[in-house]
């Protein structure tokens, strides 16, 4: 089962995902679950019983992205992907109201709403959520888009150095993207273990610096906290070194 998980507040948000019920049969969960953090209880906030008309269909490997008010779904069901040719509307849950919306996003100036896909990777930076790669059954990706959660403002940003499904992304505090993994060939027949990063915003002159220093000594993690000192690490960074 993968599900899309997103934190906020305490509380972990999961939605969506595939269990196998028999020999090449699956099923595609369109079901939506809160874990309390501090209580671990998990509750249900909505289903496929759900009544309300707007109600996302069962997927997997998709994204989901969360402000105080909404969640918000990056990605469709696979009929959806034949079905619909972008990505011009994103299905969200009201979390004061309860209930799913559609709502309509807004294209980029010159290359309009990005192309449906499954299998992308997906990562927020506070209200700007970042999907990448995927593919649609018949291409694969290797494009990077940014959607504002306040404006519903798509923008197409770089290109990425491979075309893949299947990976994963993470952004770190400083605002620099990883992107990890992934399936290169539609039959599934190529996976890569490679990493590229990119910076989303640009970078501060510490940041810069301290890259620069890492890809000079790759071996930082490996040395004792008195030698980083003696090599003019200050100890402040040392935990950062520690922790990877």
């Amino acid at each position: 089962m993968i599900s899309a998980a997103v934190l906020r507040s305490g509380n972990l948000y999961v939605f969506g995902g595939c269990r196998k019920i028999a020999n090449d049969n699956f099923h595609f969960d369109a079901e939506l679950y809160k874990l309390n953090l501090e209580s671990c209880i998990w509750e249900k906030l909505a289903g496929s019983e759900c009544s309300n008309e707007i109600q996302p269909e069962g997927m997997y490997r998709h994204g989901i992205a969360c402000d105080d008010h909404k969640l918000y779904v990056l990605g469709y069901s696979w009929s959806e992907v034949y079905t619909i040719p972008h990505l011009h509307k994103i299905y969200a849950y009201d979390l004061k109201l309860s209930m799913w919306e559609s709502l309509s996003t807004h294209p980029d100036y010159l290359k309009g709403f990005p192309p449906t896909r499954i299998y992308h990777s997906c990562a927020q930076r506070n209200n700007d959520v970042f999907i990448s790669g995927g593919h649609n059954n018949s291409l694969i990706y290797d494009d990077l888009w940014r959607l504002n959660l306040t404006t519903l403002q798509w923008t197409s940003l770089n290109k990425l150095p491979i075309k893949s499904f299947f990976h994963t992304a993470s952004i770190t505090p400083s605002g620099c993207m990883y992107y990890f993994g992934g399936v290169t060939k539609l039959d599934d027949s190529s996976r890569t273990g490679e990493t590229y990063r990119i910076w989303l915003e640009v970078p501060s002159l510490f940041e810069l610096c301290w890259y620069h220093v890492s890809s000079l000594i790759p071996d930082l993690d490996s040395l004792s906290d008195e030698r980083l000192i003696t090599l003019g690490i200050p100890r402040s960074l040392i935990g950062r070194v520690r922790a990877g």
